[in-house]
């Protein structure tokens, strides 16, 4: 078993005071998860198209560069269950854009608080812009948050999800050719039906973001996943503490709820039966740990534990 844990590592610059917090509640940390061993890969979600949480999660269940140059790419089709199909895939999501004195910034979906009889209000409202299947460019509804964007876009390297692109700058990601301009004359036409949309409206009132726009990414063709041979577990209820950046808060759960997890590996106690794995995921990278074999011969012992008696604040604090 795998558990994933989404938004487990904290932000370079916050790690020394995050980490220095943890000394002081956990005095015991280097000894609790000194037979753990950690090996970490760095990211740029906006390369790569997603976030190392979505990427880890693309490569268990089998994406891999025979089927599309990043992973961000692959990720709309794994989304929309499409496995056979030729042309690239587009999927639009339901989001919210926050216009700042500066910039146009992108909340997700996951973060919207939307129900699901919003998300179908919404997209009824929208579904006279959607066009039909004989069109250059029409929209298909897989749910009523998560759209199928059926249109002769180029098959781009340079897309990223609407989770890589939280809280940044949305502008300069979206080509300028017929096909692309096309399509944000659709986008045009809903969001002047959502503008003053009952829901958008009652939303508010409540203290909510209006849904003003979808995100538009993807571009790999259709691809099969693997039968999953080992299982995995997704954990991402640290997510809102980074959103709200409440921090005091996201490190109450992690001690709380992610070091009992380390521990409890470290024993050998989750899944005694098979290989057990920890990923922890970040901002820009993630890291594995696993449990190391105090049965081994004494030398492999040496050669295959890199790491001093404080190595999880050098996983922690990101050296790389």
């Amino acid at each position: 078993m795998e558990y994933i844990v989404e938004q487990a590592l904290p932000p370079a610059s916050l790690a020394t005071p995050l980490g220095q917090s943890l000394k002081q509640s956990r005095p015991d940390l280097s000894k609790r998860l000194s037979d753990l061993v950690a090996s970490q890969s760095q990211f740029e979600p906006q390369i790569v198209g997603c976030t190392p949480f979505e990427a880890r999660v693309l490569t268990l269940n089998g994406w891999s560069q025979s089927v599309s140059q990043m992973p961000g790419q692959a990720l709309a089709a794994w989304q929309l269950a499409v496995t056979q199909s030729t042309a690239p895939v587009w999927a639009a999501q339901l989001c919210s854009t926050q216009i700042g004195t500066s910039a146009a910034s992108l909340r997700p979906l996951s973060t919207l608080e939307l129900s699901h009889h919003e998300a179908q209000s919404l997209c009824e409202a929208a579904q006279p812009s959607f066009g039909h299947k004989d069109d250059a460019i029409w929209v298909e509804a897989v749910t009523a948050s998560t759209w199928r964007v059926h249109a002769p876009l180029a098959e781009l390297a340079h897309t990223v999800s609407p989770e890589a692109l939280a809280g940044q700058n949305i502008a300069g990601w979206w080509p300028d050719s017929d096909a692309w301009l096309a399509w944000r004359r659709i986008l045009n036409e809903i969001q002047m039906v959502w503008h003053n949309h009952p829901v958008n409206e009652a939303r508010l009132e409540r203290g909510l973001p209006a849904i003003n726009g979808v995100w538009l990414y993807g571009g790999a063709p259709g691809w099969q996943p693997l039968v999953q041979q080992q299982p995995y577990q997704l954990i991402s209820t640290l997510r809102p503490f980074v959103m709200s950046s409440d921090w005091s808060g996201w490190l109450e759960y992690w001690l709380k709820n992610i070091l009992p997890l380390l521990i409890e590996m470290q024993k050998g106690s989750i899944n005694a039966s098979t290989p057990t794995h920890l990923t922890l995921t970040g901002q820009d990278r993630l890291v594995t740990l696993t449990h190391f074999n105090q049965n081994q011969p004494n030398w492999l012992k040496k050669l295959a534990r890199p790491f001093t008696k404080n190595d999880w604040s050098t996983w922690w604090h990101n050296p790389l």
